[in-house]
């Protein structure tokens, strides 16, 4: 019967087999004092466990592999990472291992000790649905879905911590840099966040406050790194932003970005100059990220809610002129911009500080927020899994990319109690 290593790992981790006489196969007596933790990262899957075999006490790593022969096949027995491995754990064995300097490895072999019910029913999830757990997830409790989705949003907000490489070491400064990054980049919504987040990167939050008291200076160095002013102009604002630019590029030793910005399949009200207007009038703001951080979601939306400059009331690009219309920051894009900013501000305020209220602040004003409405989220709900605010659509969201695409079914809850309950 075929088997993954995903399910033995979830088996160890539980202790589900038959733990009677265990031996090593060598037929030593063997004992398991601690099965280890868990871990995620490179190295052995199992690390701080303690056997006993032979009235000997190890402690150390457990390796886990379907057969003991992947052991030579992944490496380890070159990998001084896995020296301090006391006990190989695998479902059929098939020869012995030994560490790098030759001492061979106790293995223990779980063939005969798992209920084949159990790998039955793991089979279950490796099908082609939208989701594996698609044939069960009607009859799952809602507290085990409330689990997953608490999980899934920790995961989510977490991903965003270790992608941007925060550090509890942060300064003042470098805290602001960051704030700052994460609110360019989610004013480039999902078509220009790279882009947007480039630009960021390019021009420091520093240089900014420096010029913060001359919107003209600011927008032609954002619209410049953009690469927005590299044309020829026929009207005066983007022919002075050009020659703005052109003074501050050398005096800051600027650089334009190499991602292109996108028009195509971007609604006009969200055209890429339209958000950079809208990002550098709410930067300007004196004390602006204690102000987007300590206050209610109301008044932090009206924060929110800004303008681009007068230029872009007839315009959506440069040198074309449109109906007049005041670019305001729209209430949906003021919802992506605090899901995608500030709640991760608020999240990773906790890592800084220590203390717990930022995060419980960030859950709090995603539970206050209307889902989001995407193709992800109408599918869930045609599952009967619905999402009545943005925690449980960020949190659907994260459920189906990290673990249900991934077929990553026994991390989850969702999976973990199938599982458990058909056992």
């Amino acid at each position: 019967m075929v088997i993954k290593e995903d399910l033995l790992h979830y088996l160890w981790r539980i202790k589900n087999f038959d733990h009677t006489n265990l031996t090593t196969t060598e037929g030593q007596s063997l004992i398991i004092n601690n099965y280890g933790t868990y871990n995620h990262s490179d190295g052995p899957d199992f690390l701080e466990a303690q056997i006993q075999y032979n009235g000997v006490v190890w402690n150390g790593s457990i390796e886990i592999h379907v057969k003991s022969s992947d052991w030579h096949i992944h490496g380890h027995a070159n990998d001084p990472n896995f020296d301090n491995t006391i006990l190989h754990v695998v479902y059929e064995s098939s020869n012995e291992v030994t560490r790098k300097n030759g001492e061979k490895i106790p293995c223990l072999e779980l063939k005969n000790r798992i209920n084949t019910s159990i790998i039955s029913l793991y089979r279950e999830f490796d099908n082609l649905n939208w989701v594996p757990c698609e044939s069960f997830i009607e009859n799952i409790p809602d507290m085990v879905v409330f689990c997953a989705k608490e999980r899934a949003i920790s995961d989510r907000l977490h991903r965003r911590w270790q992608e941007l490489n925060f550090s509890e070491k942060l300064n003042l400064n470098t805290w602001e840099e960051t704030a700052y990054r994460l609110l360019c980049r989610s004013f480039g919504l999902v078509h220009n966040a790279e882009a947007f987040g480039e630009i960021a990167s390019s021009i420091p939050f520093s240089l900014l406050k420096k010029n913060q008291d001359n919107i003209e200076v600011l927008e032609a160095i954002y619209m410049g790194v953009a690469g927005l002013l590299n044309g020829a102009f026929k009207d005066e604002y983007p022919q002075r932003l050009k020659d703005h630019y052109s003074h501050y590029k050398k005096k800051y030793d600027l650089r334009e970005i190499n991602i292109p910005l996108r028009h195509k399949a971007v609604r006009p009200f969200n055209f890429p100059e339209i958000a950079l207007s809208q990002f550098v009038n709410l930067m300007r703001s004196s004390q602006i990220f204690s102000r987007l951080i300590e206050t209610d979601l109301k008044t932090l939306k009206d924060l929110l809610r800004v303008r681009a400059t007068s230029y872009w009331n007839t315009h959506f690009t440069f040198d074309k002129d449109s109906k007049f219309k005041v670019k305001l920051l729209g209430n949906s894009k003021i919802d992506i911009v605090i899901i995608n900013a500030i709640v991760p501000m608020l999240y990773f305020l906790r890592f800084k500080t220590g203390n717990e209220s930022w995060s419980k602040k960030a859950m709090n004003l995603l539970e206050q927020m209307p889902a989001e409405k995407n193709t992800v989220i109408n599918k869930w709900t045609d599952l009967n899994v619905k999402a009545k605010s943005a925690y449980d659509s960020q949190a659907l969201l994260e459920l189906k990319k990290q673990y249900c695409d991934s077929k990553k079914c026994l991390l989850c809850p969702i999976g973990h109690h199938i599982m458990k309950s058909k056992n």
